[in-house]
């Protein structure tokens, strides 16, 4: 992982984490994060912990080992129970759970709103 992968994730956490919506990071970072000795894990633990957010896969999601796929959530959320499931079509596991999201209304925004009042 180089430096500019972590500016840019804490710049997009910055961004989002202020949103009262719940907040999903979730997929394959090829950071090995059963290792909490290796910098990148610790740099991507801390970056998501700084941010509200907490990794919420605990075991193995490759077939050599090794927790290469999250899910992380905000921290103060219900942990979402996460499964695995071995989909034979990769060396990672389908990982599979469920949440509560709602999907926001349809509104007009200003932009909108000026060019429907102009027509």
């Amino acid at each position: 992982m180089t430096p500019a992968f972590f500016t840019e994730l804490s710049d997009v956490l910055n961004r989002i984490s202020t949103f009262n919506d719940p907040i999903l990071v979730v997929g394959d970072v090829n950071i090995r994060l059963d290792r909490p000795d290796d910098s990148a894990s610790r740099q991507f633990t801390d970056t998501l912990a700084a941010h509200g957010l907490a990794c919420r896969v605990t075991v193995a999601t490759h077939d050599q080992g090794g927790l290469l796929d999250v899910v992380a959530t905000r921290d103060d959320l219900p942990l979402p129970p996460v499964e695995f499931v071995d989909v034979g079509l990769s060396d990672h596991r389908l990982l599979r759970w469920t949440t509560s999201l709602t999907k926001p209304s349809a509104g007009l925004h200003d932009a909108d709103k000026a060019a429907v009042a102009s027509a």
